[in-house]
């Protein structure tokens, strides 16, 4: 029997969705380029996408947990994941809840721009300045080139498609615990996140188990290989906990949260 767990709606999944390709599974955090700037990586263990249910038997990760805000990705420790992090000086947020709601980092309105200044590929802008320059082209063909090259001074925090800001991205760190019941044993574990935004790395007792990047859609991961057995003499067959990692691009949160079997 497949055991369910619905967890953190902004965390990501583990599949591969990369049009048939293996993925390598480098470490996530000494390769974060990699993955946030790979055009062919947006997902890495993800369960396949499925109609909306929950089963019966879950348990719900929603409620408090630690926290901390980095300015970006880079200045995180890289051994947050780990069992025996020490989060005691980390604050706590309310999930699911937007964290620009709950005191961290600031929030920003965000319509259907991106939340940051943004320019073309260098390639086409190289095309286009040829086009600029070239005596055989049309006066049509040189007023779009201009248009699509725009005028005046460059943004000083203009990003390149794909490249992404590495110096100035907020980036959220996430830890919770849960212990699983005893009647889950044998059974298989699966974590959802209903909700992720942006890019997010999914660890689970300091085992890097999935990635994803995306407008906000849920995640899903198999988590049964995870998960740790603990002591009898409580009614839970396992103790386990799980950290995330979230890159902003715009007002970021985390949203229901499952275990499931």
């Amino acid at each position: 029997m497949r055991i369910r767990i619905i967890s953190l709606g902004l965390i990501a999944a583990f599949i591969s969705c990369t049009g048939g390709k293996e993925q390598e599974q480098l470490p996530f955090m000494d390769n974060l380029p990699y993955y946030v700037e790979n055009l062919e990586v947006f997902g890495l263990n993800q369960e396949p996408g499925r109609a909306f249910h929950i089963p019966e038997r879950n348990i719900s990760l929603n409620g408090n947990w630690k926290f901390r805000l980095y300015d970006n990705p880079l200045v995180v420790p890289k051994d947050f994941y780990k069992k025996g992090f020490n989060d005691r000086k980390w604050g706590n947020i309310e999930v699911p809840s937007n964290w620009e709601m709950q005191g961290y980092g600031q929030a920003m309105f965000r319509n259907v721009s991106a939340p940051f200044p943004n320019a073309q590929p260098l390639s086409m802008l190289e095309r286009y300045q040829k086009i600029l320059d070239d005596p055989d082209a049309t006066a049509q063909q040189k007023r779009m080139a201009q248009y699509r090259l725009g005028g005046g001074q460059q943004n000083p925090f203009t990003v390149h498609v794909p490249d992404v800001p590495m110096d100035v991205n907020p980036t959220g760190a996430y830890r919770t615990e849960f212990s699983l019941p005893s009647e889950w044993s044998g059974n298989e574990v699966f974590l959802r996140f209903e909700k992720v935004a942006s890019a997010m790395f999914v660890w689970v007792n300091g085992k890097q188990v999935g990635y994803n990047e995306g407008a906000q859609e849920p995640s899903e991961y198999d988590i049964t290989p995870y998960v740790t057995k603990g002591r009898n003499t409580r009614p839970y067959w396992c103790s386990s906990s799980v950290t995330v990692i979230i890159l902003k691009d715009r007002t970021i949160g985390a949203w229901p949260e499952y275990l499931m079997t």
